[in-house]
């Protein structure tokens, strides 16, 4: 079983309100770095509104602190790829 430490985890808001899947979402990057899992693991979490809808997406692992870091500023940077990975992950 993996264990996360708390210190060893990043949050990151990369929307506040996004367009996507017929609705508007919050978005943050998660990323973990876990005993026995080499770097960062990365989750995109979607939390809806204006509703109850909730998604959460895989990304590629961060080898670094810094590499989970500017990955996120790079997504809040990008809308347009957020909503595809939300769409991709909700079937639409």
């Amino acid at each position: 079983m993996t264990r996360y430490r708390r210190r060893d985890q990043i949050e990151i808001r990369v929307a506040d309100a996004l367009d996507a899947a017929g609705s508007r979402w919050s978005a943050d990057l998660i990323a973990k770095r876990a005993t026995g899992v080499p770097g960062y693991r990365m989750t995109l979490a979607f939390l809806e509104l204006e509703g109850d809808g909730s998604a959460f997406v895989g990304i590629d692992p961060a080898p670094s602190r810094e590499e989970a870091e500017a990955r996120g500023e790079a997504l809040a940077t990008d809308p347009v790829r957020l909503a595809r990975l939300l769409e991709a992950e909700r079937g639409g």
